[in-house]
């Protein structure tokens, strides 16, 4: 049995009910106690559209001029939209998350309550079809897809293993993973990285990003993901499972008291995206993006320390500039 609490933090009540890691991370974030009923995220744990606008400038950049839609699934407080409203005038926005429209989100912002099932892989309430018929489409998952529960399994003399976890955040060896699961391991996990004793099984984030690619395709549109992620050769050895709470990193504890979240196996995802029909536009580090085509600093010095600021942490390497940026879509005409 393992405790995955961290120094320093206090002992968690909680029932001894074991369970896999899947079942307790959808409650300990959907259930009407969970993270995301019962917290405000921005109280937690900060993303890098938060920083300021540079990552709205980015994807910007990105939006080819005949996108009539721009779709932010997972939008949260919806502040890439609000960014977006004033960078690209004459398309429509359209914010897509399970919490209900934020307080006054600017009125040019459309918003539509959805969330992706990943024990039944589909969309809840409609899915792309119902978000938007605007025309052609541009979607954005930013930092969206980390946060959908994935089994976290464990592997023992060669075998994959659910982990279970009770109210604590104590972990045991479960029920052999299932034959799809173990394919999947197989060709993202095992094959890099043979060394590997625990990871994420990431199939429903994939299932999700395809849904997303095979509509943007379909309507001559494009996807773009922004996410913590790894790659065959760089999977992390005793999995990428984190809990984030007040500010700083917390045990992985399903509780409701933290945001838990994992790393998105991002060549899984490209495969998934090409499956669905795109072809990949664009892979690369934040880092890589954003300082590329740096944005202009302003004339005031105030304002140019600022963006200084904000250029150093969006591409700083261990931080937010280590996001990988997942472009997949139809190419222009």
């Amino acid at each position: 049995m393992v405790s995955h609490r961290r120094p320093g933090d206090p002992p968690r009540p909680g029932p001894r009910t074991w369970r896999p890691w899947r079942s307790a991370w959808l409650d300990a974030a959907y259930s009407p106690t969970g993270f995301w009923s019962t917290q405000q995220p921005g109280g937690h744990f900060s993303t890098a559209v938060r920083a300021g606008p540079l990552v709205a400038q980015a994807v910007a950049a990105l939006v080819p001029a005949s996108v009539g839609v721009v779709v932010d699934v997972g939008a949260g407080d919806a502040r890439l939209l609000a960014h977006l409203a004033d960078l690209l005038p004459g398309v429509a926005l359209v914010g897509v998350d399970r919490r209900v429209r934020p307080e006054g989100l600017d009125p040019r912002v459309g918003w539509f309550r959805d969330h992706f099932d990943v024990e039944r892989e589909r969309w809840t309430n409609g899915g792309p079809d119902a978000w938007s018929s605007a025309g052609t489409p541009f979607l954005v998952a930013h930092e969206w897809l980390d946060d959908l529960p994935v089994p976290v399994v464990g592997r023992r003399a060669g075998t994959w293993h659910e982990v279970e976890v009770d109210g604590r955040g104590h972990e045991r060896p479960g029920a052999a993973v299932g034959a799809e699961d173990r394919a999947w391991l197989a060709d993202w996990w095992e094959s890099g990285s043979p060394e590997v004793v625990r990871a994420e099984v990431g199939r429903a984030r994939d299932a999700a990003w395809a849904v997303l690619v095979r509509w943007a395709v379909a309507r001559g549109g494009r996807a773009l993901a922004v996410d913590y992620g790894h790659l065959a050769t760089q999977r992390p050895v005793e999995g990428s499972l984190l809990a984030y709470g007040r500010g700083r990193q917390r045990a992985p504890v399903p509780d409701g008291s933290v945001n838990l979240t994992a790393a998105v196996a991002v060549d899984a995802l490209v495969r998934a995206g090409e499956d669905a029909g795109a072809e990949t536009l664009l892979l690369e580090r934040q880092s890589a993006v954003l300082g590329r085509h740096p944005e202009p600093a302003p004339a005031d010095p105030l304002g140019a320390l600022v963006r200084r600021s904000e250029q150093a942490a969006l591409t700083a390497p261990g931080r937010w500039g280590d996001l990988w940026w997942l472009l997949q879509g139809a190419r222009a005409s």
